[in-house]
């Protein structure tokens, strides 16, 4: 899966109508070239970009009408940003879908299959569909979430 073109598809690509929180960066095409092998950044910041890198990555392994959960996690320090940060996106993307009732119904649907975890040290095993926020390769986290999460660059 082209994930840039996936990021574009979700949040645009036309730099006359696209916000540039929403532009692909040059640390979210790293990322995405890494998937599905790296679920995330090493890096503790509060970074938009990495942010929707992160949310990308989940919508990618959403499926429409589906129970299945995808899980971001990260830190309980992150959760309140990361709440207003999704809040953020799913407002923009709801807002430029407004007048597709069936696009806003998706962009609901996959969204409410997120759910966010801030303890993976309590979690028995990697869940299969994930992605990770604000840890660091370093931290006291399993070794199948620090294994997964790519080298920040400048």
């Amino acid at each position: 899966m082209d994930l840039v073109s996936f990021h574009q598809s979700w949040l645009g690509k036309d730099p006359d109508h696209t916000p540039r929180t929403f532009w692909v960066s040059p640390r979210q095409i790293e990322l995405y070239q890494a998937w599905p092998e790296a679920k995330g950044v090493s890096s503790k910041e509060m970074e938009e970009d990495l942010f929707v890198g992160a949310l990308i990555l989940l919508l990618a392994q959403t499926r429409p009408e589906s129970k299945k959960k995808v899980s971001l996690v990260l830190p309980f320090s992150h959760k309140e940003w990361a709440v207003g940060q999704m809040n953020k996106v799913v407002r923009y993307m709801i807002r430029c879908r407004r007048k597709d009732r069936r696009g806003v119904a998706l962009v609901k649907d996959v969204i409410g299959q997120i759910y966010m975890h801030h303890m993976p040290n309590q979690m028995t095993d990697e869940p299969a569909r994930w992605a990770a926020l604000g840890f660091r390769k370093n931290d006291d986290i399993p070794e199948w979430m620090s294994e997964s999460l790519l080298e920040k660059t400048p």
